[in-house]
This record gives structure tokens, C-alpha cells and sequence, in this order.
């Protein structure tokens, strides 16, 4: 699964990133957004 970003900004993978790093990867792929998707729900904190 691809890793997505936006504005370079990592959105979601940042566990499959992380991953790739430990294992020495110099490139991976990731899936720019050509705008932000707006939120499924909000929550206050």
C-alpha cells in the first residue's frame, strides 16, 4: 500500500515508512494529494 502525503506532509504510513527506513531503503512510493480530503469526523480533545 502506497504511502500518502500531501505537501510533503506524511498523512497515513508513517509505521510502513518507519519500516522501510530500519530496512535500509533508499526510495519509496507515496501518493501525493493534490488536495487535502476533508476529514471523515472531528473530535475535541
Amino acid at each position: 500500500m502506497p504511502i500518502s502525503k500531501d505537501a510533503g506532509k506524511l498523512i497515513d504510513g508513517r509505521r510502513r515508512f518507519a519500516h522501510v527506513l530500519v530496512k535500509g531503503r533508499k526510495a519509496i512510493i507515496a501518493v501525493p494529494f493534490p488536495e487535502m480530503p476533508k476529514p471523515d469526523a472531528l473530535q475535541e480533545l
